[in-house]
């Protein structure tokens, strides 16, 4: 099962035909190409990549939630991710598998009681209050591209290049390229506003190909029900 980085910030001052004036603003699914200053066999320039966990936790709503669709790849990937946080301490993810996990924090204790069941049916306490690095374990174990969760060395690579902007769930983004080594690659879609990755897709482990489909913030987001 592949792992994933999520990255996140902003990158200031933006180039490529999209900024300034006169130009006709991108549609969904379209990608506007960046100036190549250096000659980059990728396209776009071979600027360095600002993100950072620091830019995602400052940017980005404490009440989130998130679902992937895999459109590529090997078929023992999950199929479907969701993950949500809320502001008071709540974690749920599932792959669509049948595995889901649920955390809500406790006040009190400042530990998380771990619930067991499905959003479909509800959740209930096992009983169990783990703490903050077993909430991250068990949210990693069932799905692995997550907002805050991006295992990918992402820098680590032989080059790292923005090739334009694209809109993803109305949402603007850039689009980078990054060659790992001679025969791997990678490409992300990082929503500008928030550094969320809403799209992924890698030549390794069967061409795996993920897609945001749903990205909602803000007071609307719920957990699943509970007791």
């Amino acid at each position: 099962m592949m792992s994933f980085v999520l990255a996140a910030g902003l990158l200031a001052g933006c180039t490529g035909p999209g900024a300034g004036g006169g130009e006709q603003p991108t549609q969904p699914g379209e990608t506007t190409p960046t100036e190549d200053p250096g000659g980059n066999p990728g396209g776009g320039g071979n600027t360095s990549f600002p993100y950072s966990k620091d830019y995602v936790a400052a940017h980005l709503d404490p009440n989130h939630s998130i679902t992937y669709q895999r459109t590529n790849g090997s078929p023992t990937d999950p199929l479907v991710m969701t993950y949500i946080h809320t502001a008071d301490g709540g974690y749920y993810a599932s792959d669509g598998k049948g595995n889901e996990h649920l955390f809500i924090k406790d006040s009190a204790s400042g530990k998380y009681n771990a619930y067991e069941g499905t959003a479909a049916t509800g959740f209930k306490k096992t009983g169990q209050t783990v703490d903050q690095a077993a909430v991250d374990d068990g949210v990693r174990a069932v799905s692995q591209i997550l907002t805050k969760y991006v295992n990918v060395q992402v820098g680590g690579g032989r080059s790292q290049v923005l090739q334009g902007t694209e809109v993803i769930l109305g949402r603007d983004c850039e689009k980078w390229f990054e060659e790992l080594d001679e025969s791997s690659t990678l490409t992300y879609w990082i929503d500008k506003e928030t550094g969320v990755c809403l799209k992924w897709v890698s030549s390794l482990d069967g061409a795996a190909q993920y897609v945001a489909t749903e990205f909602k913030t803000g007071s609307g987001v719920t957990l699943p029900d509970h007791d």
